[in-house]
């Protein structure tokens, strides 16, 4: 076909192959101009325009923004500290019951609630201790506070560390509140300025909670009870002695209790007495 218009084009239309090298060479023009520079570069081009000096890039000490260098790098480690924090208990409850025809209803505040564990355990396919060391704290819920009718607080959410298997756990420090506060006591047994009914001594706004209708004269006029002995959970019994020292050899099928949680505060009835039958006032 292209034969045969090759031949009769010049004899029945002579002026269209006259016009033909002017149409290729106009359209090779256009579409020359029309391609961009960076297009008509060739391939070492590229890649130079491309290559960066790592001499010339900025330090970056930040582990979230690493070099290019090391992009390729496996994480690995076998060494992390971590700063284990056991859940706090929640305030005890100031609350009253509240009845048709009772007019002064007895206290009925709830108890707050433990708060969460810690808990650790040696599983298989955990290699690295890479993600807790990122981490570099580690906390369990708090304890939710006590409501009325009696109704306690829920317990604290508990933390599960999973550790390769041949891991060794030491302690560095500890803090323990409790043991802080009967040391204090302690102390304070001894001196005599320190009056067993004594309500200014008793009256501590870190250990009490009052009633949120209470006026601020009422707090120096009230006489509050002597502070409850502070109290650990049972759960304590089943934690490591200090100075923990464990050495995780095998696979555990149960996790072990590395930090128990706080007791919550004491609601309201646990201070109830003939002279005080309507207490506005409860423990954190």
């Amino acid at each position: 076909m292209s034969c045969c218009q090759g031949l009769l084009m010049p004899f029945l239309y002579p002026y269209l192959e006259q016009s033909r090298p002017s149409l290729q060479r106009a359209t090779k023009i256009l579409f020359k101009n029309s391609i961009p520079k960076r297009f008509l570069s060739t391939v070492p081009n590229i890649s130079k325009a491309y290559e960066y000096d790592s001499s010339k890039l900025p330090p970056s000490d930040n582990h979230l923004n690493p070099p290019p260098e090391d992009y390729g790098r496996t994480i690995f480690a076998d060494k992390c500290t971590l700063t284990l924090y056991a859940g706090s208990g929640g305030h005890g409850c100031v609350s009253f019951l509240r009845e048709k025809y009772v007019s002064a209803g007895p206290a009925n505040g709830g108890d707050g609630g433990s708060g969460g564990n810690i808990y650790i355990q040696a599983v298989r396919g955990e290699t690295s201790l890479h993600k807790l060391a990122r981490r570099g704290l580690v906390k369990a819920g708090r304890g939710k506070n006590g409501q009325g009718k009696s109704k306690g607080g829920q317990r604290g959410e508990d933390v599960l560390i999973q550790v390769p298997v041949g891991t060794v756990v030491r302690e560095v420090s500890r803090y323990d509140p409790v043991a802080e506060e009967d040391e204090r006591n302690k102390l304070a047994a001894g001196t005599v300025e320190s009056l067993e009914g004594d309500a200014q001594e008793n009256w501590k706004p870190d250990k009490w909670i009052l009633h949120p209708s209470s006026m601020p004269l009422a707090y120096a006029t009230a006489e509050f009870p002597p502070l409850p002995r502070p109290r650990k959970s049972n759960l304590t019994l089943s934690q490591p002695a200090a100075p923990v020292h464990i050495d995780l050899s095998e696979p555990m099928e149960k996790p072990m209790l590395l930090a128990a949680g706080a007791v919550g505060g004491l609601g309201n009835p646990h201070f109830v007495t003939q002279s005080i039958p309507r207490p506005k006032f409860a423990t954190r």
